[in-house]
């Protein structure tokens, strides 16, 4: 007879506790993130690399000859999980083809998604997708005639908003 009062107040402790956690979970509210059409970005000019470029606000500018890298304060284990980078190269646009094949020898275990040509401020671009475990990337390629400008955008793979914020950023490019 003991052990059966026991096991009942296991059930009502437990009917008790799960009634709890609902009550809880269903007055909880929630932080969702913006969705990436409602993300404010900041635009700036940067000569050096040749365009201006937007970049959500908040983020972190690192500007070096050539080259302004774009960071999120998400910082996981001392490692950005969100940013981009734009950089001017002189490597051909007729060559980045050649620089995407490279990439496997270079990056080890991110697999390839896809790879298309699109266009940016009228200009003819070579976008590149790949991921690995930790960042999925985007590496475009936007020809400049003499030059080309090489974005790197990446994120977590579990970022499902990404892809249209990378949209957005990429939009945002004005070259000059």
């Amino acid at each position: 007879m003991r052990w059966g009062r026991v096991i009942g107040l296991g059930i009502v402790f437990g009917v008790v506790l799960t009634a709890g956690a609902l009550a809880y979970e269903s007055v909880w509210i929630r932080y969702l993130p913006p969705p990436p059409e409602r993300i404010a970005l900041s635009r700036a000019s940067y000569a050096d690399v040749g365009c201006a470029v937007a970049r959500p606000a908040g983020w972190t500018v690192q500007d070096t000859k050539r080259r302004v890298t774009f960071i999120s304060a998400d910082i996981v284990k001392d490692r950005s999980t969100r940013g981009f980078r734009v950089s001017a190269t002189d490597i051909p646009y007729a060559r980045a083809d050649d620089q995407i094949a490279a990439l496997p020898d270079r990056l080890g275990s991110y697999e390839a998604l896809d790879t298309s040509h699109r266009e940016v401020d009228g200009e003819r671009a070579l976008v590149h997708t790949f991921v690995g475990d930790d960042l999925r990337f985007e590496q475009w390629w936007i020809d400049r005639g003499k030059r080309t400008l090489r974005v790197d955008l990446w994120s977590r793979p579990a970022d499902d908003d990404a892809p249209a914020l990378n949209e957005r950023i990429i939009r945002s490019i004005e070259l000059l």
